[in-house]
């Protein structure tokens, strides 16, 4: 018989409740939604919007960030340690689009201050 140790229920937990949470951002319509881990310093969820903005699908944009990022690479990386001392930031980056053009957008960068999902 299998046992499963408590940090591989934790780790099943966390997934399930990733899971949760992008379901739920899914649905967002009105603005391209990105899901960023500064632990991980990676993408993790762009939901369906950034189709719209960039031609890239959802799991190509979380596959392909780090490129899709790179025209505004010092800006993205500065908005993010802004986010040590403020709670939201504004924004404006220029982004690799499917097509290879650079597209401009402007958004706000904010962390998530408490729970599971804290400092992502």
């Amino acid at each position: 018989s299998s046992t499963m140790r408590t940090s591989e229920l934790g780790s099943d937990q966390f997934t399930l409740d990733h899971r949760r949470l992008f379901d739920s951002l899914r649905s967002e319509t009105g603005a391209a939604i990105l899901l960023y881990s500064q632990k991980e310093n990676k993408l993790l969820f762009a939901n369906q919007q950034c189709k719209q903005l960039l031609g890239w699908g959802s799991d190509k944009v979380v596959q392909l960030f780090p490129e899709i990022v790179q025209p505004s690479k010092e800006e993205w990386q500065t908005a993010l340690s802004r986010l040590a001392s403020e709670p939201e930031t504004r924004v404006q980056l220029s982004l690799k689009a499917k097509t290879g053009s650079d597209v401009s957008v402007q958004g706000i960068i904010g962390s998530i201050p408490t729970g599971l999902f804290k400092h992502h």
